[in-house]
Formats: structure tokens, C-alpha cells, sequence
């Protein structure tokens, strides 16, 4: 399953609800937002698991379960700590605040949200993401506090994660994403 498909399943639709609400949009033009960050988001994890250290870096972040509420619990995306946390892990992902300015004007040019309220949601959006990687990591059996970063059960999880089609190629899954955000 795609991160997508997890959000949009995540507690009965609780992750894009509390999204939708936090921001003010209607659930269509929310889900047209994640159709254009969440491919970029995805690509920026994936690009940061090229190394055995970045790769090593996911586990332990996964590993250390703080994530997994996230995902679980919807109503703490709210919290002054998700805003903290999430601009934590748009860092890691994006690398630097310009390329999130980038994403919220690329995000705004496509869907006509305001890049400023797209700029706010981000780090919000980020932790979802990983509170559904937590999420699948650990369905995947991939977590464990004395274990090892498995490299191979990592790439799959992260590939499988953005690859929804199997067929090596994330291409086809952005434009997938983008067109399920459009349609609903």
C-alpha cells in the first residue's frame, strides 16, 4: 500500500480529516495538495536511503516509535510538538527550508492553494508520512529495538512504499497519486 492510500485509510480517513480541518480546505482540494507534495516528500526519503548511513537513519527514526501516533491518533497533528517535530523531518527530507518553498509554490501553481497555507501544512504532512512508514515498517516486522537496520527489508519497505506498481519505477506512481487526488 501506498503512503496515499495509508493516509486516506489511516483511521477510518482520521489523518486527512484532522488535515482537512486543520487547514481550512475542502477534503478534495486537501487530497489534490498530498497528490502534489507526497510524490516529492516520497523522492526526498527515498533519495535520503541511497546511503547505508540515511538508510540507517530511517530505521532508527522508525525505530524509535514516536512516530507511529502520527498515524494513530489524528488529533495530536494539532500539537505545537508535530509542528516541531515535522519541521525536523521536512529537514531531513527536503534538506533545506528553500526546497520546502519550492514544493509549496510548485504545490500552489498546480492545485491553487495559497503557497502560505501549503508552507504551514508541510511539517504537518511530513509527520503523517512517517507515522505511515512507522506504521507499515512495524506491520512488515521490520522494527526491533536490538535489531539491526535490515537493509534489504528497508529498501523494500521504502520502495514498495513509493513503487506502487512493482515495476521499479516511482514515475508512474506520482502520476497515479495525482490523478487519485483529482478524481475524489
Amino acid at each position: 500500500m501506498n503512503v496515499l492510500d495509508m493516509i486516506l485509510q489511516s483511521q477510518k480517513g482520521g489523518a486527512l480529516d484532522s488535515l482537512t480541518s486543520m487547514s481550512g480546505l475542502q477534503p478534495n482540494q486537501m487530497q489534490q495538495l498530498l497528490g502534489q507534495v507526497l510524490p516529492v516528500l516520497a523522492g526526498g526519503i527515498k533519495n535520503g536511503t541511497n546511503t547505508q548511513s540515511g538508510l540507517e537513519g530511517l530505521f532508527g527514526a522508525l525505530n524509535s516509535g514516536k512516530h507511529a501516533r502520527y498515524y494513530d491518533q489524528p488529533e495530536t497533528l494539532s500539537n505545537q510538538d508535530t509542528l516541531l517535530d515535522g519541521n525536523g523531518i521536512l529537514g531531513h527530507i527536503l534538506g533545506n527550508k528553500d526546497a520546502s518553498r519550492s514544493l509549496a509554490g510548485h504545490a500552489s501553481a498546480k492545485t491553487g492553494i495559497d503557497s502560505s497555507l501549503i508552507k504551514k501544512m508541510l511539517p504537518v504532512i511530513a509527520t503523517v508520512v512517517m507515522g505511515a512508514m512507522n506504521k507499515r515498517a512495524a506491520s512488515d516486522g521490520l522494527l526491533g529495538a536490538r535489531q539491526a537496520a535490515p537493509s534489504n527489508g528497508m529498501m523494500d519497505l521504502v520502495s514498495g512504499f513509493l513503487d506502487v506498481g512493482g515495476d521499479g519505477s516511482i514515475v508512474d506512481d506520482v502520476l497515479r497519486i495525482g490523478a487519485k487526488a483529482l478524481v475524489r
